[in-house]
Formats: C-alpha cells, sequence, structure tokens
C-alpha cells in the first residue's frame, strides 16, 4: 500500500533529525577534548612566538646600541638576551611536557566516547570527572553546568548496563550540572537520542564552543605578534617573563 505525503512527510523529518542528532552526537565526543588540547598547544605557541619576537627585538636593540657606543645599555642588553635565549631553552623543555598533558587529554577525551551512545561507565565518567577537575577552566565549567533546564525527565530514558529492565525514577532537573552528577555519580546509561542525552551532549558542546571560542583568540594574539602590531613587552595576556624594552632599561 502507497505511503501517504503526509505520511512521507513524517518519515523525512524523523529522519533528518535523526541524522542530525548523530552528527551532534559525534562531534560532541570527537572534537570537544580534542580541542581542549589545542587550546594548550596554542597558548604554547602563542607564548613561544613572543619570546622568540622579544629576542629579536633585544639583540637588534643590542647591535643598535654598540654602534652607538651606549655601553651601560650594552650591558643591559647583552644580559637581556641572555635571560631571553635562557626563557627559550627552558620553554622547549616545558613544551615536552606539555606534550604530554595534550596525550592524556586526548586519551581521556577517547575514554569518554560511550557517551555519544548514551553509555556511562566507570571509565567515561572517571574520563570526564578527570578533565572537568585538571583541564577546563573553572569559570567555563561553572557556565556549562549552571544553563537552566527546569526539566523533569521520564526515567524511562535511563537504564544501568548492568541491570538494563530495572525500574528507574523520574529525574528532576533545575540546572545541566544537575543531569551531570546524577549521570556520572550513578553510572547510569541514557538511551540514545533521548532527551538527557541530548542535554549531556549539549553540555559537551558547549564546551568545546569555549574552546573554540579561545583558539581563536590566542590565533588573532599571535596573527599580532607575527605583524608586529602587539607590544611584545607589555601584552594583554603576558607569558611569564616580562623583560624591560630596549632603549627603557633601569
Amino acid at each position: 500500500m502507497p505511503l501517504s505525503r503526509n505520511t512521507l512527510g513524517c518519515l523525512a523529518a524523523l529522519c533528518v533529525a535523526f541524522f542530525s542528532a548523530s552528527l551532534h552526537a559525534q562531534s560532541a565526543n570527537s572534537d570537544w577534548a580534542i580541542a581542549y588540547a589545542t587550546v594548550l598547544n596554542a597558548e604554547s605557541n602563542y607564548v613561544k612566538a613572543i619570546g622568540e619576537a622579544r629576542l629579536a627585538a633585544a639583540k637588534a636593540g643590542l647591535e643598535d646600541a654598540k654602534a652607538a657606543q651606549k655601553w651601560q645599555e650594552v650591558r643591559q642588553l647583552a644580559a637581556l638576551v641572555t635571560q631571553l635565549e635562557y626563557d627559550l631553552k627552558e620553554m622547549r623543555r616545558a613544551r615536552a611536557k606539555l606534550k604530554i598533558k595534550i596525550d592524556r587529554i586526548e586519551k581521556q577525551g577517547k575514554a569518554t566516547s560511550s557517551i555519544k551512545l548514551g553509555g556511562v561507565n566507570r571509565g567515561s565518567a572517571s574520563a570526564l570527572r578527570w578533565m572537568m577537575r585538571n583541564v577546563i577552566p573553572a569559570a567555563t565549567l561553572f557556565k556549562a553546568t549552571s544553563e537552566k533546564t527546569n526539566h523533569s525527565f521520564s526515567g524511562k530514558y535511563f537504564y544501568f548496563a548492568s541491570a538494563p529492565d530495572a525500574e528507574i525514577e523520574d529525574l528532576r532537573v533545575e540546572v545541566v550540572g544537575d543531569l551531570i552528577y546524577y549521570v556520572m555519580e550513578n553510572l547510569v546509561s541514557m538511551r540514545m537520542f533521548s532527551p538527557p542525552h541530548l542535554a549531556f551532549l549539549g553540555f559537551l558542546t558547549s564546551l568545546e564552543e569555549s574552546a573554540l571560542e579561545k583558539i581563536k583568540k590566542i590565533e588573532k594574539q599571535r596573527q599580532q605578534v607575527r605583524d608586529g602590531t602587539m607590544d611584545i613587552w607589555n601584552p594583554a595576556d603576558a607569558p611569564a617573563h616580562q623583560g624591560p624594552r630596549p632603549g627603557q632599561l633601569p
């Protein structure tokens, strides 16, 4: 029996919704942790760019001071060059340690991949908890978990992997953090693409968007260093070593 136009329309809408939700799930779990690893790498590259720009400026200032026979300034700039070269050497060591942390972030991100299917186990909950404690900025986490929902999720949307048929009570949440806490603490899985599962994915997506915004800001600052439009001695987000300006030495 041929399907009516309305039935076909409903089926098409369901297919689109399912496909969109599927992409949403895959994106949230494959990219959100990598985004935070990229933030750390971008920050490291930014600090390195500033260090290299400072060293180049200090060396240029040193040559100018020598040419002008300003010997006190020569001594001060020579000391600054030595300090900046040491800082860059230490930075390379720090970048090697940073790679270990980045590798762990990516590993922990993969451990949370079961959540994209709604499944929550000790491994995925532990990995997400580690990310929340050690990687995600407190302000970002607070904003993501404090989003108001005032929603009641039916118990039929949840299940225990060890007892799939066990009855689960309805869950009332005021903020997204209530759902995150409930699922992680009780190791309760969510039926795929159910309202709580989509809310959980939305939480991960908001974390990813925050990281991507941070990456964009850092890359803009790094480009300013390359273009010579940033005051490398007093940048907005100052790196660890702040040296005096050539020609304005104490």
